[in-house]
Order: structure tokens, then sequence, then C-alpha cells
């Protein structure tokens, strides 16, 4: 005889796991030396076969409590299936003025989840290249752990109507 409760919460938990889906999902770890330098450049490699889905980018840096700085610079690349590239500075916060972590810390190790973009689309089926090279003033960044990269699928679509409204909107201004 089947349990009904446990029919419902297998198919619940089927229908949760349904929606988001990771495309890219990779970690680079500085180990055993803990330090990032400007050689190691990090290359994160993705498909995207459905240009209306939307994504979410997110960055996790596990580092040492002792880590000198509050972020860590660094010049991030993309390159699309059309071989364009674009590049952009960005400063990954690891902590506020005051010291305190931006993530959770335990011991001696904190790490830190950094959401680059939310709801994300890309206009080009292909693969694309997000290369992260460090950006900082030294060479050597010591105390820094793993660096990994999730593109994640969240299961929502773009609503085209929408965006051609807010295009209208910004053109008329």
């Amino acid at each position: 005889m089947r349990n009904p409760f446990f029919l419902s919460v297998c198919s619940l938990f089927l229908w949760s796991a349904c929606g988001k889906t990771n495309l890219c999902d990779k970690k680079y770890d500085f180990a055993p030396s803990k330090t990032w330098t400007y050689q190691d450049t990090l290359n994160f490699g993705f498909k995207i076969k459905d240009t209306m889905a939307l994504y979410d980018m997110v960055l996790r840096v596990k580092h040492r409590a002792d880590y000198s700085y509050r972020n860590i610079y660094t010049q991030i690349y993309t390159q699309f299936p059309d071989n364009q590239r674009i590049h952009q500075t960005l400063s990954l916060d690891l902590s506020d003025r005051t010291g305190k972590s931006a993530g959770k810390c335990s011991g001696d190790n904190c790490d830190v989840e950094i959401t680059l973009q939310e709801n994300a689309f890309f206009n080009q089926v292909g693969s694309y290249q997000i290369t992260l090279a460090q950006f900082m003033r030294i060479d050597s960044l010591k105390s820094i752990e793993s660096i990994a990269f999730r593109l994640t699928d969240t299961g929502n679509k773009r609503d085209l109507a929408a965006e051609a409204a807010a295009t209208s909107k910004k053109r008329k201004r």
C-alpha cells in the first residue's frame, strides 16, 4: 500500500528541484599557498541555448579571516559567441568599513557570496567565457583560498513587452 504522505513529500521535492539549473559551477582553489597572483586568471565557460531565459551570476570567495584588505579589485572579461570581448573593473567587497565580513565566518575562514547580476540575459546562443583577473596593487594576494563562479538558470523568461515599453520610455525623455 502506498503512503500518501510519502508520495506528497516526494512530489514536493521533485517540484522544488525544477526551475533552477546551474549552467556553470566552477571553483578555483589556491591551495596550498592560499595566494592569488596576477598570473592566475580564472576562466569560466558556459553555453547558452535559450536567449529568453533569465540567469543569476554569483561569485563565491573563500578567504582567511586574516585577509589584509576590505575588497579585491578585479578585471572581469566577457567573451561572446561572436568573439566580441568586453571588460570592466569590479571591486569584490569582502567586508564593510568596520572590518565586519560581508559573508559568513567560521573560525579562521570566511565565505562571501557576491551577486554579480540577477535576471541577466544573453542575446546570443553559443559559448561564453567569463575571465576574472586579480587587479590589486600587489602581485600576490595572500589569504585567498578559493573563488567560484555559478551561473544559474532561474527558470524565468524575459518579458519582451515590458523591455520594449521601458526602452520607449527612455527614448521619450
